[in-house]
């Protein structure tokens, strides 16, 4: 016989489904927001990865993000042949003021909102 979770009558989720975050449109978010906003979600992410250690279609995936985000990713080195060594110059090169062009970030910035809440949201 089946066990029975909720009382008869009674629902399973009274406070219905959770309502979907809406953004007025245009709406400008800071750099800070938008990280707050993703790091809320984490704990929820992370239990997600670990789920899909079971399905073996993404076990492998979710097993290197789990391990590169909890202790980095490996590093890499870079190296030549012992007779030919490489060697990297970096320089910065001079700002010109003709140069330097700006954007009008917020179209991305609320863009990037909207997908982090359906990622969040399951695409919904």
């Amino acid at each position: 016989m089946p066990t029975v979770l909720f009382k008869k009558g009674q629902s399973g989720n009274p406070g219905g489904r959770p309502k979907r975050v809406q953004f007025p449109p245009g709406a400008i978010l800071s750099k800070n927001q938008i990280t707050a906003l993703a790091r809320s979600h984490a704990p929820a992410a992370i239990d997600t990865l670990v789920r899909c250690l079971n399905d073996p279609r993404h076990r492998v995936t979710a097993a290197a993000t789990l391990l590169d985000r909890g202790y980095g990713k490996p590093t890499v080195e870079i190296g030549g042949a012992e007779d030919r060594p490489v060697a990297i110059q970096f320089t910065w090169a001079p700002a010109q003021q003709s140069e330097i062009k700006t954007i009008d970030s917020a179209p991305l910035e609320s863009k990037a909102l909207e997908l982090v809440w359906d990622v969040a949201n399951g695409g919904e």
